[in-house]
């Protein structure tokens, strides 16, 4: 590794930085031509030289919160992708003598209910929602 890499590196950890994510759309259309042929070459040296260690090529997803600001924290994402996995739902059915108000109907929504049916003739709410 050359000094301005061992400089670089000791910097980093200092601020405890370990990878760069960078999304590729806006990466890619800040670069001239030359600079993105500059990086396509840095990658295959790079790879290869992972390649040589024995190591595979990283890979890694990365969830970016401009795309799916619902999550707060990692543990939330898990939890949503585990139930997407094995999806399972639990029901409510709700007999009412009238209308539920649009407050009522938000006030379920908040708690993750989900309206699916509405029977006119019976005034009944049938709603779903992830099971906890």
């Amino acid at each position: 590794m050359t000094d301005l890499g061992k400089e670089w590196l000791k910097e980093l950890k200092d601020s405890d930085c370990k990878y760069f994510v960078i999304k590729v759309e806006d990466f890619f259309e800040s670069l001239c031509e030359d600079m993105l042929r500059e990086f396509n070459d840095m990658l295959y040296y790079y790879n290869d030289y992972r390649e040589k260690q024995g190591k595979p090529v990283n890979k890694y997803f990365v969830l970016n919160r401009d795309e799916y600001p619902q999550f707060k924290s990692s543990k939330e994402f898990i939890n949503w992708v585990n139930n997407k996995v094995k999806t399972r739902w639990e029901y409510r059915i709700i007999n009412v003598h009238s209308r539920l108000s649009e407050e009522d109907l938000d006030k379920y929504g908040e708690s993750g209910w989900e309206l699916v049916n509405y029977d006119y003739g019976t005034l009944t709410y049938h709603f779903k929602r992830l099971k906890q």
